[in-house]
């Protein structure tokens, strides 16, 4: 990458020039990451970031109001022949070529930075600690020179406050007047600012490069040079190479189990190491609903997934860093709220902000109402991680098992309350079945823990409670024309998340009650004979949803340890087909268009797929692909 090579080729006028649509596909978007934060990205514009965290306030907001929120997009003049998107082998560090006429090329390279290539010395858990709120840009050219296009548009607070801009040799300074932060551009150009947006036009020749950085909160405008771009491009690489080589993963969905765990990595805040559903807020989980959620928190019922499938894949640390952040809450809190800030703190009071939304679709909302919910599936996910930890080597401590005692106590009298439901219903609360079984799980994970390891428990009583709990499920959580499980006492709608039931061992797969609940779930919910709906009842929301990934997943699972093996490969095989070429997969899919619906990328459906994929994982390697 020399980044003065002259030649004598002339710039080429474009003809046509390029220009972006107002709301790109969701999955038309790439994800980078580092370890605080991430960015969306669609061929070369930067339409989503929040710095310096997940939750931080968002300067480039433009996915959800194209006319107010902030972009920064670097494109070439004339109008492309073709762009190809994809990532650095194993890593998230995202590649956009833009093919032109004549043979010629221009690329970016868009990361954000974990360290640089020359630290050496520097120990891991230093590393981890090491902050660089920056964003690094690298455009190149090939085969001739190409006039490149930047428009810089950062707005505060989710496009709400216009900045004021100062501009220099090095770069410009956006100012957020209200609060005294900013946001500041390094870069070789000559930048004009045209209705509160600053424009430049680079002509950049034949084997030339150019580096840009932006930085949160500086306050002097540097150099590029100063940066190390470079540096710090190959030391991000050779750092996440050397996590991802502990994947223990062999089997023939290799680059899509490798995919999703690099996403994870991404959407793991390094300073506590909570893991965030989704980095993003408000993308619609229907056309013309309300059904928009800010998803920048951590849930504990997802914990669960996450200790199962990091244990499974080898990242013992991480299941185990995520777990005793999960322990200090439990330690901390008398009640439970569903999920948490990366930081462990409460979540925000919701908020709706007056944007357009995403395709028109709005409210945009900061802040998550269900936060003081009650959902007692909750006690559960998180004594079936602390069962899938122990089982897997991890420490029990008796600490950590006087706060298990502890919440289990608690559950004695929640379980027999009605609540939210895993889906957060905001309807009057009922007697959810999938409740009620994980707190019979939450039980039952505690009696396995503490005889194994030989703590002393009030076990009698819990085994009474497990008892009760069971009865009442079977009395009034199964449907006496149908056989099968439904979601609440007192109805017969069915549910898609309780295909988790035979999974967890409440009933076997085998189970009449197992089975008939199945059938119902794919002859009520499931479309195209693998997307799955998660209820079709009415939950005082607009719009009419997609299919919710997870539960396809699920599915897949219970068909393994049903023994039908060669059904669960051909509906994976054909779940594939919906998932775009970057292998990012989203909250929910429309069952008509199939396009990707909801907050994205979604940590719950990589995680689904990650277990899935090692259900079905081989016994032998014959399958690991090449290349690897």
């Amino acid at each position: 990458m020399n980044e003065s090579k002259q030649n004598n080729n002339s710039f080429t006028e474009a003809e046509d020039s390029y220009s972006y649509p107002p709301y790109p596909l969701i999955e038309e978007h790439a994800m980078i990451g580092g370890k605080r934060t991430a960015a969306l990205i669609y061929n070369g514009k930067i339409d989503w970031l929040c710095m310096p965290s997940f939750d931080s306030n968002a300067f480039f907001s433009s996915i959800l109001d194209h006319k107010k929120g902030g972009y920064f997009s670097i494109y070439p003049s004339e109008k492309p022949v073709n762009i190809e998107v994809s990532y650095i082998d194993m890593t998230n560090i995202l590649l956009t070529k833009f093919s032109l006429k004549d043979n010629r090329e221009m690329t970016i390279i868009d990361f954000i930075p974990i360290l640089r290539s020359n630290n050496k010395n520097v120990i891991e858990i230093e590393v981890e600690k090491i902050r660089m709120d920056e964003l690094a840009r690298i455009v190149s050219v090939n085969g001739g020179n190409v006039s490149v296009k930047i428009e810089f548009k950062p707005r505060f607070y989710y496009g709400l406050i216009k900045p004021t801009y100062k501009i220099s040799r090095y770069g410009v300074i956006a100012y957020n007047s209200k609060d005294n932060r900013t946001l500041l551009l390094s870069g070789n150009g000559t930048y004009t600012v045209q209705d509160d947006t600053v424009f430049a036009t680079l002509d950049v020749r034949d084997e030339e490069s150019r580096y840009f950085i932006l930085n949160y909160d500086a306050y002097e405008i540097d150099p590029v040079e100063t940066y190390r771009v470079l540096d710090k491009l190959y030391g991000s690489i050779s750092y996440i190479r050397k996590w991802h080589s502990n994947v223990n993963y062999v089997g023939d969905l290799y680059q899509y189990v490798s995919r999703s765990i690099l996403i994870l990595k991404s959407l793991i805040y390094d300073p506590t190491g909570a893991i965030i559903a989704a980095p993003t807020t408000s993308l619609p989980e229907a056309m013309g609903g309300n059904r928009n959620w800010d998803y920048r928190y951590v849930w504990l019922r997802d914990s669960s997934y996450v200790i199962e499938a990091f244990l499974q894949l080898g990242l013992n640390r991480e299941a185990t860093i995520f777990f005793y952040w999960l322990l200090d809450i439990i330690e901390r809190d008398e009640a439970l709220r569903p999920f948490y800030t990366i930081n462990g703190l409460e979540a925000m009071d919701e908020t709706e902000l007056d944007l357009e939304g995403y395709m028109n679709n709005p409210p945009v909302r900061i802040g998550n109402g269900a936060t003081s919910q009650l959902q007692i599936d909750v006690y559960g996910s998180i004594m079936e991680a602390a069962y899938l930890y122990n089982k897997n080597g991890g420490t029990i401590t008796h600490n950590l098992w006087f706060a298990f005692m502890n919440l289990l106590e608690r559950l004695k009298t929640l379980w027999k309350l009605p609540d939210k439901s895993i889906w957060e219903f905001r309807t009057a609360d009922q007697h959810y079945v999938y409740s009620k079984v994980m707190a019979w799980i939450a039980f039952d994970r505690g009696i396995k823990i503490g005889n194994e390891l030989g703590f002393k428990a009030p076990y009698d009583e819990w085994v009474e409670i497990k008892e009760e709990i069971k009865r009442e499920v079977m009395k009034y959580g199964v449907d006496k024309e149908t056989g099968s499980f439904v979601q609440r006492y007192g109805s017969r709608d069915i549910d898609g998340i309780l295909l988790r039931i035979p999974l967890l061992g409440f009933v076997s797969p085998s189970d009449p009650v197992a089975i008939n609940t199945v059938k119902r779930i794919e002859k009520e919910l499931m479309y195209d004979g693998i997307l799955i709906k998660r209820y079709l009842n009415a939950d005082d929301l607009e719009g009419d949803e997609g299919a919710f990934l997870l539960l396809s997943f699920l599915y897949i699972r219970y068909l393994v340890k049903a023994n039908r093996e060669k059904e669960a490969r051909q509906c994976l095989k054909k779940l594939l087909t919906y998932v775009n070429k970057l292998a990012l997969l989203p909250e929910e899919i429309d069952v008509k268009t199939h396009r990707y619906l909801g907050n994205y990328p979604q940590a719950l459906s990589h995680l689904g797929f990650i277990l899935a994929a090692k259900d079905l994982e081989p016994l032998h390697h014959s399958h690991y692909l090449k290349g690897h």
